[in-house]
């Protein structure tokens, strides 16, 4: 079904978040017949970290698809303040790749609406 497929995405970004949260720093290296005793991982750790925030993507507009769709044919009405525009009134089991798609970009909104609450409130969403 529909929503298995979605499961089965979540579940091989989580299986690649797993994979990006190994250090980078534990990794070594011999340099110049062991003259030099490292070398820095900062450039590695630094690609990891922005494939996680994919991978993160990919989850949580999973996570948002099979919400949604679990609210809505339960009969429970969806909060209005979810921002769930992207939401289609089709509930039939169907491919949802266009479903995730839209909800991965719907977080941007949501990502910039928590940064202007946080700063609003004092946070620095930069730390």
């Amino acid at each position: 079904s529909g929503e298995m497929i979605v499961e089965s995405v979540a579940a091989s970004a989580l299986a690649r978040l797993r994979g990006l949260a190994h250090p980078a720093g534990l990794q070594t290296v011999t340099l110049s017949r062991g003259v030099e005793q490292g070398a820095s991982f900062a450039a590695q750790a630094a690609t990891q970290a922005l494939d996680a925030v994919g991978q993160y993507r990919v989850v949580t507009a999973a996570e948002s698809v099979a919400a949604a769709r679990a609210l809505v044919q339960s009969g429970h009405p969806v909060p209005s303040d979810l921002e769930l525009a992207w939401l289609p009134a089709d509930m039939a089991d169907r491919d949802l790749s266009e479903d995730l798609a839209r909800a991965a970009d719907a977080l941007d909104p949501l990502a910039e609406r928590a940064a202007q609450i946080m700063s609003s409130s004092g946070r620095n969403s930069s730390a």
